[in-house]
């Protein structure tokens, strides 16, 4: 799986959450998760504590159900971050 696809079901994920479309997000968002760790799994260690910090960030979202911020984090922390990544 490419980084690009990836990035790709990230955004359309986010574009879920804006639209309250939860229960195909989150389905959605189980099957990219572990194509990301796939992904991350070939970063250097200290980008990968930046992911984690994030990913924890995503996490606190969910379980305050803030759709916009968890869309947010995917849309501009997560994404941006995999771009930055080479």
């Amino acid at each position: 799986m490419d980084k690009k696809q990836i990035k790709n079901e990230i955004e359309h994920i986010s574009e879920l959450l804006y639209q309250q479309n939860i229960g195909e997000a989150y389905a959605e968002l189980a099957v990219v998760i572990p194509r990301l760790e796939a992904v991350l799994a070939t970063y250097e260690e200290d980008v990968k504590a930046e992911f984690a910090d994030v990913l924890r960030s995503a996490l606190d979202a969910m379980e305050q159900q803030d759709l916009t911020l968890l869309g947010d984090i995917l849309q501009y922390e997560i994404i941006e971050r995999l771009d930055d990544e080479r």
